[in-house]
């Protein structure tokens, strides 16, 4: 009998250690430290400021273009080895080919989500060509559209590209 009591002593300790350990599980929180729930603040922010700052899309630039009646040979989107060193930060990227500048030549459009994204993709091309003439090409901006166009082309008719980014409208 004295087994039997110990043993029944025991199993109502492990009994009521596992109901404690339980309550205390079930009593912990679920608020994220501080420095996590500043982290997601952050990135609520950076998700406003993308669906804010996103205007327009490729195929809107590309109707803009042809609207405008400006030379416009083939497109496609760009793969990684079109990239080369520019950074691949952009939402869309496509490859613009222009007849009158050769079979090669032509520009690049990119997309972006945010500020950030636009200028270091703009300021890439902008260093280039003032560290050499040759890698000089023009950079135009709309909101969250960058152009980048071969410097081979005069600029009399980058103008009329820059005038129809202007004057898209939703």
């Amino acid at each position: 009998m004295g087994v039997l009591f110990f043993m029944t002593k025991m199993y109502g300790i492990l009994f009521f250690s596992v109901l404690v350990i339980i309550g205390l599980v079930g009593c912990g929180t679920n608020e994220k430290p501080l420095e996590e729930a500043k982290l997601t603040e952050a990135e609520a922010e950076q998700t406003k400021e993308e669906n804010t700052f996103a205007r327009w899309t490729s195929e809107e630039v590309f109707d803009a273009f042809l609207q405008a009646d400006v030379e416009l040979g083939s497109t496609y989107e760009m793969t990684p080895e079109d990239f080369g060193m520019t950074p691949m930060v952009s939402k869309q990227a496509h490859r613009i080919l222009i007849p009158s500048l050769g079979e090669e030549p032509g520009g690049r459009l990119f997309i972006f989500d945010n500020q950030q994204d636009l200028d270091l993709t703009k300021s890439y091309y902008d260093d280039l060509g003032t560290s050499s003439a040759l890698l000089f090409s023009w950079t135009i901006v709309r909101d969250n559209v960058l152009l980048q166009i071969n410097g081979n082309m005069p600029e009399e008719q980058m103008l009329i590209y820059e005038q129809a980014l202007y004057e898209m409208e939703k």
